[in-house]
């Protein structure tokens, strides 16, 4: 039984290893989809105008974490959230058509201000 500190050594840092390579992994994923999209200063046409005015809509954008709120893979959580808030048909209409970019940059404008 010589050999068992050291295979339990090995077979320690192995998986503190594939731990740190499960986390960096996951980290850099969230991140990449997590993110904003990279095209800042998008002119919104002026039906979303009105949006930026709404106090309703600001306080939805207010609470909407941008990943699960915004991306168009995650479309029905969208929905429902802004069922949820009780928006306006016309508001909810508005922001369930916007893109990315478009819902990114009136996001901008309500967090970041």
């Amino acid at each position: 039984m010589p050999y068992l500190p050291t295979a339990m050594a090995l077979i320690g840092g192995a998986f503190i290893l594939a731990l740190v390579a499960i986390i960096s992994i996951v980290h850099v994923s969230y991140q990449h989809v997590s993110g904003l999209p990279e095209e800042p200063g998008i002119a919104l046409p002026e039906d979303y105008r009105e949006l930026l005015s709404s106090e309703r809509v600001s306080r939805v954008l207010k609470r909407a974490h941008f990943d699960l709120f915004f991306r168009r893979r995650l479309l029905h959580r969208r929905e429902a959230a802004l069922r949820k808030w009780r928006l306006s048909r016309k508001e909810r209409n508005l922001l369930m058509d916007m893109s990315d970019a478009e819902l990114a940059e009136l996001y901008r404008s309500f967090v970041h201000q």
